[in-house]
């Protein structure tokens, strides 16, 4: 059996948001075995169908000549990023084939340097790259279905989901009728100029007691209708139970860092019941941008706190009904 190897020398959001894309080119290709290559926890790709290859992130192989086992070493260049015409490589018919799913060598290309790929510009990355893969692959490779469709799918059978429907049920026989989930953890690379959503989280928990209020980054908190996912799940790596939890909440707000970008599910895009507020440098860098079906998307640009509480607060006394 012929072997493909996927990899990703990058973070948890960067994996996320193209598994779909994998996904197909999986299923449409089964007489490969395929694997995914990447730095980040072992769950966080736990329910596609491809074995687990650890190799280091990209700060890691500056000084790393990569994962010479899996022959992915080649693959991971010192002291510069892959190149587009880089994105497969196959060094003979026989060798393993090897797909980059890093949307940030498209810097330049597919989108402007110093931004982000939102859901337009990752289906034509992959477009491009089923062009080449088509003739490797001697067969037709197409993602040309609704966008929509491309949003990130959470395979719930694989993840213990009870703990997510126990708390929102316990929620709601708590009296709380609406439930808001923070992604107040940093943005690693540096989506948002906004230092912290912790000002903001914890004015609005005061505000609204009567609103529960789920935060992914736990600090010191003195509210009762303040949740830390870590207590819920009681895990250090708990992205896809955020992802699944994320389904309860009637807003979502973030910089989009990985638990923000774990909740851009294709369940809850379709929702028209869901809110999703984004703080970060440029509305464009975002999944949702210019997307109009179901959810409703807020951005903002906002660097000071100040700011940001009155654009959330005004969110929330529309979508709440408070």
């Amino acid at each position: 059996m012929k072997t493909g190897i996927f990899f990703n020398m990058f973070r948890n959001g960067d994996l996320f948001i193209v598994r779909e894309f994998v996904r197909e080119i999986i299923e449409k290709c089964p007489e490969y075995n395929w694997h995914y290559a990447h730095g980040n926890h072992p769950d966080s790709l736990k329910d596609l169908p491809c074995k687990y290859i650890s190799i280091p992130h990209h700060p890691d192989v500056c000084n790393s000549t990569g994962c010479e086992t899996h022959e992915v070493s080649h693959l991971l260049p010192r002291h510069k990023m892959l190149l587009p015409q880089e994105t497969i490589r196959r060094l003979s018919p026989e060798s393993n084939l090897y797909i980059n799913t890093w949307t940030g060598c498209y810097h330049g290309h597919f989108f402007p340097v110093g931004h982000y790929a939102n859901m337009h510009e990752l289906v034509r990355m992959w477009q491009h790259i089923a062009q080449k893969l088509s003739p490797i692959l001697n067969k037709s490779i197409f993602f040309d279905k609704p966008i929509v469709d491309y949003f990130p799918v959470v395979n719930e059978s694989m993840f213990d989901v009870s703990v997510s429907e126990n708390f929102a049920k316990q929620l709601h026989n708590e009296g709380y009728k609406h439930c808001i989930l923070w992604a107040n953890g940093d943005s690693l690379s540096n989506q948002s100029k906004l230092q912290s959503l912790d000002h903001t989280l914890v004015m609005m928990a005061k505000e609204f007691p009567h609103i529960a209020m789920i935060a992914t980054a736990p600090f010191e908190r003195t509210m009762k209708n303040l949740y830390f996912t870590q207590e819920i799940f009681g895990k250090k790596f708990d992205l896809p139970q955020i992802s699944v939890l994320s389904a309860y909440c009637n807003i979502i707000v973030g910089k989009n860092s990985g638990p923000y970008t774990f909740a851009n599910t294709k369940k809850n895009v379709l929702d028209s019941n869901k809110t999703f507020i984004s703080f970060s440098n440029a509305a464009r860098d975002n999944l949702l941008f210019d997307i109009h079906e179901g959810c409703h998307f807020y951005h903002s640009d906002a660097v000071d706190q100040d700011t940001a509480t009155n654009f959330v607060r005004d969110i929330i006394n529309s979508k709440c009904n408070v």
